[in-house]
């Protein structure tokens, strides 16, 4: 069979192909003027960014708002390698995000993140599956959890980035640090020191208490954390500890984190 050629030397398989369906959430939305852009996470192609048409009161607008999560119609002109919102069918609206300060802070946090490490950088359904679970926790927490769910996320994206590191060994001598000693981690050198080999002022005190809540709750879901409580000690370490650690991989600290 030949090629059907459609207007403008198009053939009609890449004309069809224009039109593309995704999973998707709405990571953030930028409007300048009358243009409206939007950035969503996909666990097809990863993060993808749209142009959202209509005026202030058009449903598609109101679709395609931040958090929101469903089937995402786009259409991509392959001459201008861009993308326009012709269709979001929503399947969760997370209204509940917008009804704490602490919650909204916390998802703008997470989207934030992910933008600024390219949504993992390829492993998009795990990172996609990662971030949904987050908001949805978010989207119901109370305050004290908000900050417990954060620190939860950002382990998980550590290790979705590749960056975990061994806690419990020094990585300058191999030494086992005790599960009894408050273990200091080095951003730059990516591990824990012992006293022994410690060069670097520029550490985070880890406290045993800080370690096995970590520990404890890095398999669990987010809305199991509640299982395990934290002292605000334990839980302030163990957030230097995560952001520390995707700072130091990034090159810089992300402004939502200061907020919570």
């Amino acid at each position: 069979a030949g090629t059907f050629k459609a207007a403008g030397g198009y053939d009609m398989i890449q004309v069809m192909q224009r039109d593309k369906s995704y999973n998707a959430i709405t990571l953030k939305v930028h409007t300048s003027g009358e243009q409206r852009q939007a950035w969503f996470l996909t666990s097809e192609a990863g993060i993808i960014k749209a142009t959202v048409f209509g005026g202030p009161k058009s449903r598609l607008r109101a679709y395609a708002a931040p958090f929101h999560q469903g089937r995402l119609l786009l259409y991509h002109n392959p001459v201008q390698d861009s993308y326009k919102v012709t269709d979001f069918d929503i399947q969760f609206w997370r209204q509940g995000i917008h009804e704490q300060y602490t919650r909204i802070v916390g998802a703008q946090s997470v989207s934030e993140t992910i933008l600024a490490s390219y949504a993992s950088g390829g492993n998009w359904r795990q990172a996609f599956n990662t971030v949904e679970n987050a908001l949805n926790a978010l989207s119901s927490a109370q305050n004290p959890l908000c900050r417990r769910i954060l620190v939860h996320f950002l382990w998980k994206w550590i290790d979705l980035l590749g960056l975990k590191p061994e806690l419990d060994l020094c990585i300058s001598c191999g030494a086992k640090i005790p599960a009894s000693e408050t273990l200091l981690f080095s951003p730059s050198d990516s591990g824990s020191l012992c006293t022994s080999c410690l060069n670097d002022t520029n550490v985070v005190p880890v406290s045993p208490g800080a370690r096995l809540w970590i520990y404890r709750t890095q398999d669990l879901a987010p809305e199991q954390l509640t299982r395990y409580g934290a002292d605000n000690k334990s839980l302030s370490q163990a957030k230097s500890l995560v952001t520390g650690i995707i700072a130091s991989d990034l090159g810089r600290y992300l402004k939502t984190w200061e907020l919570w």
